[in-house]
């Protein structure tokens, strides 16, 4: 029991598909550089993970199908039992047939042409009869085609599954562009908004480009597989037809009866598969018709929405712009009228300062001046001193002499209240006349 479940979970196409994807992406993160094209296609969002998850699942169900056909082509017999007898041989025989169908190689036994052969000859066992041995194989035909088609159900909604994946990546990877989107930092936010836009193409691409593989693949396993199911009606028609006696003729009324059952029945099935595929076929066409028209309304849509929001961002940071110009053009301005006015201030005091420092100069002059005066004074009072040191009246002439020094002083002391720099060089006269 454990060994058929460990068998039967090893044939799911899931588990190898799982198992490819993991093998896939170790391979690419050890080998592939991290900026490489099949890191940014395969390995840069979780929608493209899945999307190759979900290549890989219907490969592996496409693989195990080349497969299976493959072992049955390579041991495909060209007879299975032995020629009839002339005449036909009894339908009690038939233990003996399925017998020597157990002897068959298993990918045989276990393939189209053992289960066809099987179910034919179980069903003329069970109705006692071979009438009716070409309709039944007809039917058995019809049935192994419809499997087969229906066995290709998991592949064709992963190829339909695929692109709807990108889709989702593309409208994950718009929302993640509007949502990074910032008109204030339209600068800093540009990488950002690049980068969503960029999971939104890449993951639309990838899903496209895996569909199409698989398409391709899938197209050429039914090739294969309808090419082998024609051996099998070929095959199982050479078998049966003329090897059993028949037993009722059509003039049987009861063996007619069964007969016009059995081909009403047919044709019902024939008729409800038939209206079960139409069913289907719209089904899907009509999914397949309205997920486009939901992709292209949401892609129309998501792009207005980007446009406008990118109109109304560039629109903001331009009045941003003037207005900042405006702003720095009038602070430009007052600075330049302060410093304009402060150059006049300056102007005014230094023309100041050059009046002060005339006016200074002219006192300066005045004093150097006085001072040559005094010089000239002093020479004479030391001449006139000279002359009267023997008279006798020398008192008096030291009186006058006396008083014409404090009228020299008083005139220094005049003279150094009035400018500073005269008081400096006028002490050296005065203190040799005292």
């Amino acid at each position: 029991m454990g060994k058929n479940w460990t068998a039967r979970l090893l044939q799911l196409p899931v588990v190898w598909g799982g198992a490819a994807t993991a093998l896939f992406y170790a391979l690419l993160r050890s080998q592939a550089a991290p900026d490489s094209l099949f890191q940014r296609y395969f390995d840069s969002h979780p929608t493209e993970r899945v999307a190759v998850f979900l290549f890989f699942v219907g490969l592996a169900s496409l693989g195990n199908k080349l497969w299976s056909v493959a072992r049955q082509s390579l041991r495909f017999p060209d007879r299975v039992w032995p020629a009839a007898p002339e005449g036909g041989q009894p339908l009690a025989e038939g233990d003996t047939l399925l017998r020597r169908l157990e002897k068959l190689p298993v990918p045989i036994k276990a393939g189209l042409l053992g289960q066809r052969l099987r179910r034919v000859l179980e069903h003329l066992r069970k109705s006692g009869s071979a009438e009716g041995a070409d309709a039944i194989l007809q039917q058995h035909a019809e049935e192994d085609a419809a499997r087969l088609h229906g066995s290709y159900g998991l592949v064709r909604i992963i190829i339909w599954a695929i692109p709807i994946v990108g889709f989702l990546g593309t409208v994950i990877g718009i929302t993640m562009a509007i949502a990074n989107l910032s008109p204030t930092a339209l600068e800093e936010s540009l990488g950002e908004v690049t980068a969503g836009l960029a999971v939104a193409f890449d993951t639309t691409a990838l899903a496209l480009g895996l569909s199409m593989v698989l398409m391709f693949a899938q197209f050429a396993t039914d090739r294969l597989e309808q090419s082998l199911l024609e051996r099998v009606d070929a095959t199982a028609a050479e078998e049966f037809v003329g090897r059993f006696q028949e037993s009722g003729t059509s003039r049987d009324p009861e063996l007619a009866l069964i007969r016009g059952l059995a081909e009403n029945m047919t044709q019902s099935m024939e008729r409800l598969v038939l209206q079960q595929v139409d069913v289907w076929k719209v089904t899907v066409d009509a999914a397949h018709q309205h997920w486009l028209r939901v992709a292209e309304m949401s892609g129309r849509e998501w792009a207005g929405q980007l446009s406008s929001a990118l109109r109304t961002g560039l629109e903001t940071q331009v009045e941003k712009l003037i207005s900042a110009e405006e702003s720095i053009s009038e602070s430009s301005r007052r600075h330049w009228l302060h410093v304009q006015q402060a150059l006049d201030r300056n102007s005014t005091a230094i023309a100041e300062q050059q009046r002060e420092l005339a006016e200074q100069g002219r006192l300066l002059h005045d004093v150097v001046r006085s001072a040559e005066q005094i010089q000239m004074l002093e020479h004479a009072l030391n001449k006139n001193l000279a002359a009267l040191s023997g008279s006798q009246d020398f008192a008096d002439t030291v009186h006058q002499l006396n008083a014409t020094i404090h009228l020299l002083n008083t005139q220094i002391r005049h003279m150094r209240e009035t400018t500073p720099v005269s008081r400096h060089r006028d002490s050296g006269p005065a203190e040799k006349a005292a």
